[in-house]
């Protein structure tokens, strides 16, 4: 080659070495920086060359903007430096403009020096050098063309390019679980069923958008960790993205259009739509789907002092293998097959539990059911002293109350 070719043009004289790769991640690489290092320690041994620095990047060289880069070119005009050596010239640069940059510290004399094949700083060297640089400069554009091509036609096919929300696995905790790779989103076991139960507790009023964040985090639902931070809590700028998403009905937002996607969906339709209604009304207040016996409003904790929300559970006793279990999402029996249809005279039960928002600090207060409340009530109502001629229809009124309450509650279901 022209310099192996000149080693005494060489001897005496300092260099700059530039490496660089695109990502982090090394099986995208063509040569990782450690080879890089290896062969062009191995070239300045055999020609001994002198190494005034070295110069490190991990960034893609097909914009213009690298500060490595950009920091090489301007100390390369320093007396001294004869000249920069490099593995490869996509190595160095992928674009136009850098290209240009590089032409001008040729025109001063630099030499740049590459190790699959040099190029003299001459006329010819010159164009040769060029040709390589547009010829690298149309592969990655050619390559972005045919990525987006294919990128296109797999969302036409539901397949979401992205990461997926929280809920659903990524490929990389997919193939870690399954050693098996796909491009289908598939739902996470673990941590799906809290999205599916956040969206019902938001849907009948239980919780507002901080007692979910609250409650989903002592349920053990934590975001994905990153090189920066573990996996922590999900805020509620978070949580509100959670519950707005379309992907969880199974489709998705992609360049500002709604594609149907190929994965499960975690929530139905209807259910996502009542949640986007509750959350467009004013201040995110919203009035209950269902009205409880006791006005929660009104009530507070009395050990922290935070508000008073409740909830129902549906469930449902096969009358086959006597085994309980929430009814609401469900068609048939989870432990003997059994359709719900198909069941006969299968005992449904109802309950509605108050427990503390816990929207204060974590409050460790439990729940109670409808059935131990009203008895406090009652109790308490017992020991008001009212006028003889007032407190038996006082009594009487109240006691009627609460049983139409018990009624109406009863035919609903």
């Amino acid at each position: 080659m022209y310099l192996e070719n000149n080693q005494k043009h060489m001897n005496n004289r300092k260099y700059f070495v530039y490496i660089r790769k695109s990502t982090d991640v090394e099986d995208k690489q063509e040569l990782s920086l450690d080879a890089q290092k290896r062969i062009i320690n191995e070239y300045v041994s055999r020609n001994k060359i002198t190494v005034a620095k070295w110069f490190e990047e991990k960034l893609s060289a097909r914009k213009k903007g690298r500060p490595i880069f950009n920091e090489l070119i301007e100390k390369l005009g320093a007396d001294g430096i004869s000249g920069v050596i490099c593995h490869k010239p996509d190595r160095l640069t992928r674009n136009l403009w850098d290209s240009a940059r590089i032409n001008e510290m040729m025109e001063l004399g630099k030499d740049f020096i590459f190790i699959t094949g040099s190029y003299p700083n001459n006329a010819q060297g010159k164009l040769m050098f060029n040709i390589s640089t547009a010829t690298s400069k149309w592969y990655v554009d050619n390559l972005s063309e045919e990525t987006k091509k294919g990128q296109e036609q797999r969302i036409i096919q539901g397949f979401f390019p992205g990461v997926p929300p929280l809920g659903y696995l990524t490929k990389k905790e997919y193939l870690t679980l399954t050693a098996k790779e796909t491009d289908k989103r598939e739902i996470d076991s673990l941590t799906a069923p809290i999205v599916k139960k956040a969206y019902e507790l938001y849907d009948i009023g239980s919780l507002s958008i901080e007692g979910v964040v609250e409650w989903a985090y002592k349920e053990g639902f934590r975001g994905r960790p990153s090189k920066k931070r573990p996996a922590g809590k999900v805020g509620k700028g978070a949580w509100y993205n959670i519950l707005t998403n379309p992907f969880y009905y199974g489709w998705f937002k992609w360049l500002g259009q709604l594609r149907k996607g190929s994965h499960s969906p975690i929530v139905d339709y209807e259910l996502w739509d009542r949640v986007q209604r509750r959350l467009k009304t004013k201040g995110h207040r919203f009035q209950l789907l269902y009205e409880f016996p006791f006005k929660i409003e009104q009530m507070h904790c009395g050990i922290c002092g935070a508000g008073i929300t409740a909830e129902q559970k549906f469930q449902v006793i096969c009358p086959i293998c006597k085994f309980k279990f929430w009814y609401k999402n469900k068609r048939n029996c989870p432990k003997c097959k059994t359709a719900l249809n198909k069941m006969d005279k299968p005992k449904y039960l109802h309950y509605i539990y108050y427990h503390c928002t816990r929207s204060r600090f974590n409050c460790s207060e439990r729940s109670v059911r409808h059935e131990y409340l009203q008895q406090v009530f009652e109790e308490a109502i017992d020991k008001i002293t009212l006028p003889p001629e007032l407190s038996d229809v006082f009594r009487e009124e109240l006691k009627q109350g609460f049983k139409e309450e018990q009624n109406l509650r009863d035919v609903s279901l």
